[in-house]
């Protein structure tokens, strides 16, 4: 029985690991059948023997039973290696699969946002050249208008404010950017292949970097994590989808992580009472403070700034 589909040492194209995982997938389909049917006649086998002795049949007929069922075991043994085996090549393919795709998706993603930085400055800088513009002239009659002095003083203010928020903006994005194409930050991508139900090999798990909205506890490769409100906390993908979409973290850049980013993590003991589950089935956002519901739009995400825990 060979083993070609074992992962390779080299780099693949996606193509070749689509193509391995589904001979993978193929291959184990058939050892699966072929081990059922095994065990079918492993059991027939046994109850062969046991029929023969207690019939008190020759004693070759028993040692026959006997050396049936020794091969059945035998066979299902050597089988189930081997399905384990292809299990953890099918899941050392599907990673590398999944780390191709993600790769793609974080360069494509990089390229963007910093395409929309270079459009955000070129329009701030621009932004604050046609107000600078009005600071001369309306200096020039501030003392025979009021309303003329506030402008004058009100497009300097502006045009300090804009820089600021741009070379601020530039900071943060340039966090973002680099954390995409360095690998540190990984984007949400949609799970395609069902994962391996028997997996030795201990996986990496990718994570995402968001800013907690609240006390939170989560779990990080069987290790159950805490975090306090306004932490750095780098979330497994899937968590940080949802902690997002409850309202219970915010993205990096977003206006919450600007409000609440307190710049690193601030571990907490995950059995004090009262923390958020972030895996708990029934999370969702969290009630407001005052009457309606109260959020900011920005980028497509909109953030609740007033609740209640």
């Amino acid at each position: 029985m060979g083993f070609s589909f074992f992962p390779k040492k080299g780099d693949q194209t996606l193509k070749s690991l689509i193509k391995d995982i589904a001979n993978i997938e193929d291959r184990l389909g058939t050892l699966r059948g072929e081990l059922n049917d095994v065990r079918g006649a492993a059991v027939a086998a046994s109850e062969a023997a046991e029929r023969l002795v207690f019939e008190r049949k020759p004693t070759a007929e028993i040692e026959a039973a006997h050396a049936l069922l020794a091969q059945s075991e035998a066979s299902a043994k050597t089988l189930t290696s081997v399905i384990r085996r292809y299990e953890q090549a099918l899941a050392q393919k599907r990673a590398e699969h999944d780390s191709i795709v993600r790769a793609e998706l974080a360069a494509k993603l990089a390229n963007e946002h910093e395409a929309a930085l270079h459009d955000y400055q070129a329009a701030a800088l621009a932004a604050v050249d046609a107000i600078s513009a009005l600071i001369a002239p309306a200096e020039k009659i501030g003392g025979l208008s009021f309303a003329a002095a506030e402008i004058a003083g009100f497009a300097q203010s502006i045009c300090r404010d804009l820089a600021l928020s741009v070379d601020h903006t530039a900071a943060e994005l340039a966090y973002l950017i680099d954390g995409l194409r360095n690998g540190s930050i990984a984007p949400s991508m949609p799970v395609e292949h069902e994962p391996v139900a028997a997996i030795e090999v201990a996986p990496v798990i990718p994570t995402r970097r968001v800013v907690a909205l609240a006390d939170c506890k989560w779990q990080h490769g069987g290790e159950l994590r805490a975090a306090a409100k306004d932490s750095q906390v780098d979330l497994p993908v899937a968590t940080a989808d949802r902690a997002v979409a409850a309202g219970r973290a915010a993205e990096v850049g977003s206006p919450a992580w600007l409000k609440h980013n307190a710049g690193r993590l601030i571990q907490v003991d995950p059995r004090t009472t009262g923390l958020i589950d972030l895996d708990a089935d029934d999370l969702r956002r969290p009630t407001p403070a005052f009457g309606n519901d109260q959020g900011v739009a920005a980028g497509g995400i909109v953030e609740v700034i007033s609740y209640q825990r």
